[in-house]
């Protein structure tokens, strides 16, 4: 007997969410997995989910890193930068 995942057709491909590398996110940031963290949010800002970029913007902001007690190098320009994109302002 063959299982099938619920809603899954064989040979069909369904479009992927749009918020999905960002949800993803969710659960690697608290891992302290900054740079994968990055590359998710990244890409979700490259598929036009313009709510990626504030949270990019604190993976490279050395305050948000301090505070969390992570060890990663910042870059204040980059996270300024992101910071100007999420509000709108690029």
């Amino acid at each position: 007997m063959r299982l099938r995942a619920h809603g899954h057709q064989p040979g069909r491909r369904t479009a992927r969410p749009q918020g999905v590398p960002l949800e993803r996110n969710s659960s690697a940031k608290p891992l302290g997995d900054v740079n994968g963290a990055r590359l998710l949010l990244d890409r979700s800002l490259a598929l036009g989910d313009e709510r990626a970029a504030f949270r990019l913007a604190e993976t490279y902001d050395p305050s948000v890193l301090a505070e969390r007690g992570l060890r990663v190098e910042g870059d204040a320009a980059k996270a300024r930068t992101l910071y100007l994109r999420a509000s709108g302002k690029r």
